[in-house]
C-alpha cells in the first residue's frame, strides 16, 4: 500500500503532466509536446520553495543557453561553434550567480549544433523551447 505522501506526490506528478501534455497539444505552436512535459519532471517537487527553485534553474538554463547558442551559431556551426558556446555560457552562468543552471544552458547549446534538424534553427527555436519550458512550469505551479 502506498503511504499519503507517496500517493499525494504521484497524484501531483500525474495531474502537472496532464494539464502540461493538454496545453502542449492544443499549442499549434509547440511542436514537441514532451519538452513541457520534461519541465513537469524537473521542477516538481514536494516544497513551493524547491519547486520554485527549480523553476528559476530550467528557465534561466534554457535562455542563457539558447541566448549564446543562438548568437554563436550565427557565426559559427558544428564543434568549433559547440566548443566557443561553451566556453562562453559557462562563465557567464557562474558570473550571472546562475552556476545551477550550467547544465541546462550546456544541454541547450549542445542540441543547437549537435542534432541535425536543430543545426538548422532560427530564433523561433529558441523562443520556443523557452515557451515549451514555461507551459511545463505554469503546470506545475498549478498543481
Amino acid at each position: 500500500m502506498l503511504s499519503p505522501s507517496v500517493l499525494r506526490t504521484a497524484l501531483k506528478y500525474g495531474l502537472a503532466a496532464a494539464l502540461a501534455g493538454t496545453l502542449a497539444l492544443n499549442r499549434k505552436d509547440v511542436e514537441f509536446a514532451w519538452y513541457p512535459l520534461v519541465a513537469v519532471v524537473m521542477c516538481m517537487d514536494e516544497t513551493d520553495t524547491r519547486v520554485l527553485a527549480a523553476s528559476r534553474t530550467r528557465v534561466l538554463g534554457t535562455f542563457a543557453g539558447g541566448l549564446v547558442g543562438g548568437l554563436v551559431h550565427m557565426v559559427l556551426d558544428g564543434w568549433i561553434g559547440l566548443t566557443v558556446s561553451l566556453v562562453l555560457v559557462v562563465p557567464l552562468l557562474r558570473r550571472l550567480g546562475w552556476q545551477s543552471s550550467r547544465a541546462l544552458g550546456m544541454l541547450v547549446c549542445s542540441m543547437l549544433f549537435l542534432v541535425e534538424r536543430y543545426s538548422q534553427m532560427d530564433w523561433a527555436y529558441v523562443g520556443g523551447r523557452i515557451f515549451d519550458t514555461l507551459i511545463g512550469i505554469g503546470a506545475v505551479l498549478v498543481v
